[in-house]
């Protein structure tokens, strides 16, 4: 007899202590996971501040930063983005150009937090296109164009809006 209770009830208690004590332990990693994926969106976002006082649209020099915006406005005219889209798009813009799945999810990230500014992106297209227009050949202005397409949602309420920023995007790289 262990402290007036019986073994096997003293080793249950121990068990279910060690259990609660792991839970705690899994709920702890889990929370400072997030917090370093946060972080690193934050460095993001300091990088951005720091030029010049800038716009985020107008700071913008690289071309995937700009397909990424445009990707996540398109999805934003179906609904919010939620936790599997971005995973979804993390993956899309992975396979699509080539990127490691963190660099992937560090552009989804700048992305939405670019996109928060602007209630609609699409209204910008001349200084969001900038960098595509500087930086990209007309056979991967072809390819933008193309991905854009692919994340028509064409069941939704959003689909029209969709069809018409590919449309814009089009007419402005192409012309």
């Amino acid at each position: 007899m262990i402290l007036g209770i019986g073994w096997e009830r003293a080793v249950l208690h121990i068990i279910m202590g060690l259990i609660i004590a792991l839970g705690g332990v899994l709920w702890a990693v889990k929370h400072l996971m997030e917090g370093a994926h946060e972080a690193r969106g934050a460095a993001r976002r300091l990088t951005w501040q720091h030029r010049s006082g800038k716009s985020r649209l107008d700071a913008i020099e690289d071309p995937r930063e700009s397909a990424a915006i445009l990707f996540v406005q398109s999805l934003r005219y179906v609904g919010e983005i939620n936790a599997a889209e971005r995973a979804k798009l993390t993956g899309f813009l992975s396979e699509k150009m080539g990127l490691s799945h963190a660099e992937a999810e560090e552009l989804v990230s700048y992305a939405i937090y670019a996109t928060l500014e602007q209630h609609d992106a699409a209204n910008h297209l001349s200084r969001l296109l900038k960098p595509v227009q500087a930086n990209c050949t007309v056979t991967e202005r072809h390819e933008l164009i193309d991905m854009l397409s692919e994340l028509i949602a064409p069941e939704s309420d959003g689909a029209d809006q969709q069809r018409a920023l590919v449309a814009r995007v089009k007419d402005r790289l192409l012309s």
